[in-house]
């Protein structure tokens, strides 16, 4: 090869792995389903925690949340409306977080507190490509 093809090879190289390079992360963030895109649950939960109008958006209300009353030996539902919630940032160093995919359409993001017996379950579910809270349960002890 002549000297002048290396350095169109090079300068070629130069362009294009920048690019590759950023299409790969598009391809860790994003799954593609029928040219549409499904978030990155792991994107979508640290919006989630840390703005407040995205998380209030992206709560299916009237939300359930459960727990158990060890007193009465039984679980209590309740029914959370759009102006009773309350912000909730969920990424703190003083929380234990368990993320567990149940399956690619369900996550469950679980948050601990340590030696406080606090251990508080947030259901996640995909619907029309956007991640949900759909469900809170409240295993406390």
């Amino acid at each position: 090869m002549s000297k002048i093809n290396l350095n169109r090879i090079k300068i070629l190289l130069l362009f294009f792995i920048p690019f590759l390079y950023s299409c790969q992360k598009k391809v860790e963030n994003e799954i593609t389903v029928n040219n549409n895109s499904i978030e990155s649950f792991e994107l979508f939960f640290k919006k989630f925690s840390s703005n407040q109008n995205f998380q209030e958006e992206r709560i299916k209300f009237p939300l359930k949340t459960y727990s158990y009353d060890i007193d009465e030996n039984k679980t209590n539902v309740s029914i959370l409306n759009k102006n009773q919630w309350e912000f909730s940032k969920l990424y703190s160093n003083k929380f234990l977080k368990k993320i567990k995919k149940i399956n690619s359409k369900n996550y469950i993001v679980e948050i601990q507190i340590s030696d406080t017996g606090v251990l508080v379950e947030y259901y996640f579910t995909i619907d029309k490509y956007k991640w949900y809270l759909i469900k809170i349960v409240d295993q406390s002890t």
